[in-house]
Protein backbone atom coordinates (compact mmCIF):
# COMPACT_ATOMS: atom_id res chain seq x y z
CA UNK A 1 0.00 0.00 0.00
CA UNK A 2 2.83 2.61 0.95
CA UNK A 3 5.06 1.00 -1.49
CA UNK A 4 5.00 4.02 -3.81
CA UNK A 5 6.39 5.87 -0.04
CA UNK A 6 9.11 3.78 -0.09
CA UNK A 7 10.57 4.26 -3.50
CA UNK A 8 10.18 8.15 -2.84
CA UNK A 9 11.78 7.80 0.49
CA UNK A 10 13.99 4.41 0.63
CA UNK A 11 15.35 3.85 3.89
CA UNK A 12 18.81 3.87 4.73
CA UNK A 13 19.52 0.49 6.16
CA UNK A 14 22.89 0.72 8.47
CA UNK A 15 24.57 -3.03 8.81
CA UNK A 16 24.08 -4.01 12.12
CA UNK A 17 26.31 -3.55 15.28
CA UNK A 18 27.36 -6.85 15.20
CA UNK A 19 29.26 -6.93 12.43
CA UNK A 20 31.12 -3.88 12.91
CA UNK A 21 32.36 -5.02 15.87
CA UNK A 22 33.15 -8.50 14.51
CA UNK A 23 35.37 -6.41 12.15
CA UNK A 24 37.22 -4.68 14.96
CA UNK A 25 37.53 -8.18 17.04
CA UNK A 26 38.91 -9.42 13.29
CA UNK A 27 41.36 -6.70 12.97
CA UNK A 28 42.59 -6.98 16.92
CA UNK A 29 43.45 -10.82 16.01
CA UNK A 30 45.12 -9.79 12.37
CA UNK A 31 46.89 -6.78 14.81
CA UNK A 32 48.01 -9.82 17.83
CA UNK A 33 49.16 -11.96 14.81
CA UNK A 34 51.21 -9.83 12.96
CA UNK A 35 53.30 -8.40 16.01
CA UNK A 36 53.91 -12.05 17.40
CA UNK A 37 55.78 -12.64 14.32
CA UNK A 38 57.19 -9.47 14.39
CA UNK A 39 58.43 -10.14 18.09
CA UNK A 40 59.38 -13.61 17.44
CA UNK A 41 63.03 -14.58 17.76
CA UNK A 42 63.58 -16.98 14.52
CA UNK A 43 63.56 -17.08 10.84
CA UNK A 44 59.98 -16.20 9.83
CA UNK A 45 59.56 -18.23 6.76
CA UNK A 46 56.76 -16.98 4.10
CA UNK A 47 54.40 -20.05 4.82
CA UNK A 48 53.87 -18.69 8.19
CA UNK A 49 52.19 -15.74 7.00
CA UNK A 50 51.17 -15.48 3.35
CA UNK A 51 48.17 -17.85 3.75
CA UNK A 52 47.09 -15.55 6.86
CA UNK A 53 47.71 -12.27 5.01
CA UNK A 54 45.24 -13.69 2.50
CA UNK A 55 42.75 -14.76 4.88
CA UNK A 56 42.62 -11.10 5.82
CA UNK A 57 42.19 -9.39 2.56
CA UNK A 58 38.29 -8.74 2.62
CA UNK A 59 38.51 -7.12 5.93
CA UNK A 60 41.82 -5.09 4.77
CA UNK A 61 39.94 -3.97 1.61
CA UNK A 62 36.54 -3.21 3.80
CA UNK A 63 38.34 -0.73 6.43
CA UNK A 64 40.16 0.51 3.23
CA UNK A 65 36.76 1.59 1.88
CA UNK A 66 35.99 3.00 5.18
CA UNK A 67 39.39 4.91 5.06
CA UNK A 68 39.09 6.23 1.22
CA UNK A 69 35.17 7.41 2.02
CA UNK A 70 36.44 9.21 5.05
CA UNK A 71 34.03 7.21 6.89
CA UNK A 72 37.10 5.80 9.53
CA UNK A 73 37.28 8.53 11.89
CA UNK A 74 33.32 8.66 12.55
CA UNK A 75 33.65 4.51 12.46
CA UNK A 76 36.26 4.56 15.02
CA UNK A 77 34.39 7.27 17.24
CA UNK A 78 31.25 5.48 17.20
CA UNK A 79 32.43 2.39 18.40
CA UNK A 80 35.36 3.80 20.72
CA UNK A 81 38.19 2.72 18.54
CA UNK A 82 41.65 4.73 18.08
CA UNK A 83 41.66 5.85 14.44
CA UNK A 84 45.29 5.95 14.23
CA UNK A 85 45.66 2.57 16.18
CA UNK A 86 43.38 0.78 13.08
CA UNK A 87 45.19 2.92 10.57
CA UNK A 88 49.18 1.53 12.24
CA UNK A 89 47.28 -2.06 12.07
CA UNK A 90 46.52 -1.11 8.00
CA UNK A 91 49.87 -0.15 7.68
CA UNK A 92 51.67 -2.81 9.41
CA UNK A 93 49.49 -5.30 6.89
CA UNK A 94 50.90 -3.37 3.89
CA UNK A 95 54.07 -3.70 5.15
CA UNK A 96 54.63 -6.85 6.74
CA UNK A 97 56.31 -8.87 3.67
CA UNK A 98 59.26 -5.72 3.88
CA UNK A 99 59.58 -5.70 7.34
CA UNK A 100 59.99 -9.47 7.71
CA UNK A 101 62.27 -9.64 5.16
CA UNK A 102 64.33 -6.43 7.48
CA UNK A 103 63.64 -8.90 10.39
CA UNK A 104 65.04 -12.08 8.87
CA UNK A 105 67.95 -9.86 7.98
CA UNK A 106 68.73 -9.35 10.72
CA UNK A 107 68.11 -12.64 12.39
CA UNK A 108 70.70 -14.33 9.61
CA UNK A 109 73.28 -11.47 10.54
CA UNK A 110 73.16 -12.28 14.70
CA UNK A 111 72.96 -16.03 13.89
CA UNK A 112 75.80 -15.85 11.82
CA UNK A 113 77.87 -14.53 14.78
CA UNK A 114 76.95 -16.40 17.17
CA UNK A 115 76.98 -19.83 14.71
CA UNK A 116 80.55 -18.59 13.81
CA UNK A 117 82.50 -21.42 15.48
CA UNK A 118 79.85 -24.01 14.54
CA UNK A 119 79.59 -23.13 10.74
CA UNK A 120 83.26 -22.69 10.42
CA UNK A 121 83.27 -26.78 11.42
CA UNK A 122 80.23 -27.74 9.86
CA UNK A 123 81.68 -30.50 7.27
CA UNK A 124 85.39 -31.04 9.18
CA UNK A 125 84.63 -34.69 8.91
CA UNK A 126 83.56 -34.37 4.78
CA UNK A 127 86.64 -32.10 4.39
CA UNK A 128 88.31 -29.83 6.94
CA UNK A 129 89.30 -27.70 4.48
CA UNK A 130 86.12 -26.45 3.71
CA UNK A 131 85.35 -22.75 4.74
CA UNK A 132 81.87 -21.64 3.97
CA UNK A 133 81.84 -17.79 2.75
CA UNK A 134 79.02 -15.15 3.94
CA UNK A 135 76.72 -16.10 1.23
CA UNK A 136 76.80 -20.00 1.71
CA UNK A 137 76.33 -18.90 6.03
CA UNK A 138 73.34 -17.10 4.50
CA UNK A 139 71.74 -19.74 2.64
CA UNK A 140 72.25 -22.40 4.93
CA UNK A 141 70.51 -20.17 8.02
CA UNK A 142 67.66 -19.18 5.47
CA UNK A 143 64.88 -21.18 6.97
CA UNK A 144 62.42 -20.93 3.93
CA UNK A 145 60.43 -24.18 2.70
CA UNK A 146 61.88 -23.52 -0.35
CA UNK A 147 66.03 -21.72 -1.17
CA UNK A 148 66.97 -20.88 -4.70
CA UNK A 149 70.61 -20.24 -4.82
CA UNK A 150 71.58 -18.59 -8.26
CA UNK A 151 76.01 -19.03 -8.93
CA UNK A 152 78.54 -19.73 -11.60
CA UNK A 153 80.36 -23.40 -11.91
CA UNK A 154 82.50 -24.01 -8.86
CA UNK A 155 80.82 -21.36 -6.51
CA UNK A 156 80.43 -24.19 -4.16
CA UNK A 157 76.48 -25.03 -4.32
CA UNK A 158 77.08 -28.79 -3.55
CA UNK A 159 78.90 -27.52 -0.33
CA UNK A 160 76.20 -25.28 0.29
CA UNK A 161 73.36 -27.88 -0.16
CA UNK A 162 75.85 -30.72 1.65
CA UNK A 163 75.91 -27.70 5.17
CA UNK A 164 72.32 -27.32 4.62
CA UNK A 165 71.22 -30.75 4.94
CA UNK A 166 74.30 -31.16 7.26
CA UNK A 167 72.17 -28.03 9.54
CA UNK A 168 68.95 -29.75 9.13
CA UNK A 169 70.62 -33.14 11.10
CA UNK A 170 71.23 -30.85 13.92
CA UNK A 171 67.73 -29.74 13.80
CA UNK A 172 66.19 -32.77 13.00
CA UNK A 173 67.02 -35.69 14.83
CA UNK A 174 65.07 -37.89 12.37
CA UNK A 175 66.20 -36.92 9.82
CA UNK A 176 69.78 -37.51 10.76
CA UNK A 177 69.22 -40.50 12.07
CA UNK A 178 67.82 -41.85 8.58
CA UNK A 179 70.72 -40.65 6.78
CA UNK A 180 73.39 -42.31 8.68
CA UNK A 181 72.41 -45.60 7.55
CA UNK A 182 72.65 -44.75 4.38
CA UNK A 183 76.53 -43.76 4.80
CA UNK A 184 77.49 -39.63 4.98
CA UNK A 185 75.82 -36.34 3.83
CA UNK A 186 77.96 -35.87 1.13
CA UNK A 187 77.87 -39.55 -0.45
CA UNK A 188 73.86 -38.41 -0.91
CA UNK A 189 74.81 -35.08 -2.05
CA UNK A 190 76.74 -36.81 -4.86
CA UNK A 191 73.95 -39.05 -5.95
CA UNK A 192 72.03 -36.26 -5.92
CA UNK A 193 73.59 -33.52 -7.99
CA UNK A 194 74.36 -36.85 -10.54
CA UNK A 195 70.60 -37.15 -10.44
CA UNK A 196 70.40 -33.55 -10.92
CA UNK A 197 72.43 -33.48 -14.05
CA UNK A 198 70.49 -36.37 -15.36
Amino acid sequence: MFSWIRKLFPIKKEPPQHLRSEQLDRLGELDFFMRTLLQGDHYVAKSEYLKKLEEYKALIDWFGVLKDSQSLASFCDKHHKSEQEVLRVLTTYDNLPVLIDAQNDLFIMNKMVKEKEYLDHILDDCDPKIRLDDDQRRVILTDEEYCLVVAGAGAGKTTTVAAKVRKSQKNLPCFAKKWQKHGTIYSFLMFMKLYLIL
